[in-house]
């Protein structure tokens, strides 16, 4: 069982604490790395609970959950203020949409 949510769950991991520990670079987590933080669990969440690619539909919802969550830890930066740590974070985010694509890819290359 955990072979089929191992590819889920561990980059979901490392993309979280690769968040939390750039938000405490600077020592504090303010409003924009906190707002970020959550869109990122948020995403975390929706792309562990939509379905592992059972069709191009699940595919394409869980890339568009990816973006989703890349636009909106850009946005928060946009209202509040950027920060060394919250472009950080919004790269992060994108690199995380990335892999999620190329895994979808993959998955629907397996399967075909």
């Amino acid at each position: 069982m955990f072979r089929k949510y191992a590819a889920v769950l561990l980059p979901a991991i490392i993309f979280l604490l690769g968040g939390v520990q750039t938000a405490l670079a600077d020592g504090v987590i303010d409003r924009v790395e906190a707002g970020q933080l959550i869109v990122l669990v948020g995403g975390a969440i929706s792309t562990f609970f939509l379905p592992l690619a059972s069709g191009p539909w699940a595919g394409a919802l869980k890339v568009s959950s990816a973006i989703l969550v890349a636009g909106g830890s850009l946005v928060i930066p946009l209202v509040f203020g950027f920060s060394p740590e919250a472009l950080v974070i919004f790269a992060l985010a994108v690199l995380s949409a990335v892999a999620t694509e190329i895994g979808v890819e993959s998955r629907i290359e397996a399967t075909a």
